[in-house]
């Protein structure tokens, strides 16, 4: 506990090129390596190469060397190998495709599509009204969604802007009342 990362890791000359996360890739929080440190609840760290590069026409190749939680974008034709893990999207942004998988392995029984459509347009009250804040930021939703759409890490930086923005202003407020 205490050790810098950079010290750890001894093997890399440096991380550039690279994306350090605390914990694991489903709910990992990205961190400075050369400012961090192991702290006492950390389970893990995880390194992954920062996918720069853009595929040539890569949407017409909509997912055949992307594994997914489902059949949907044509990986069950490619046979079951390791397929090398990067923070890439090929360049591309994806849509929702309002699969609802997402809403499925939800824990808490919220709909992370809506919540990140909500936090995509900055409605933060109607974020906060779909329950965003009950988020456990498990990851599973950016783990089965098809599209790859950043759902978890979303509505993370979502509820931090939901307490900044709303719950600070509701407590000023009632500050300001007793106050008067």
């Amino acid at each position: 506990i205490g050790t810098g990362l950079s010290r750890l890791c001894t093997e890399l000359e440096n991380f550039e090129g690279l994306r350090v996360l605390r914990g694991g890739m489903l709910a990992g929080e990205e961190i400075d390596p050369a400012k961090a440190s192991v702290g006492h609840l950390d389970d893990g760290v995880t390194v992954l190469a920062e996918g720069t590069e853009r595929e040539l026409l890569s949407f017409a190749r909509a997912g055949v060397n992307r594994p997914s939680y489902t059949a949907a974008y044509g990986s069950w034709l490619r046979p079951k190998k390791a397929v090398p893990t990067s923070t890439s999207l090929r360049g591309e942004r994806r849509a929702c495709i309002a699969c609802g998988y997402c809403e499925d392995v939800c824990p808490v029984d919220i709909m992370p599509h809506l919540i990140w459509r909500f936090l995509e347009k900055d409605l933060l009250e109607e974020a906060q009204a779909a329950g965003a804040q009950i988020c456990v930021e498990c990851g599973l939703c950016s783990y089965v969604c098809p599209s790859k759409i950043e759902l978890a890490r979303t509505i993370s930086k979502g509820i931090e802007q939901i307490h900044e923005e709303l719950v600070a202003d509701i407590v000023d407020s009632e500050t300001q009342e007793v106050k008067a």
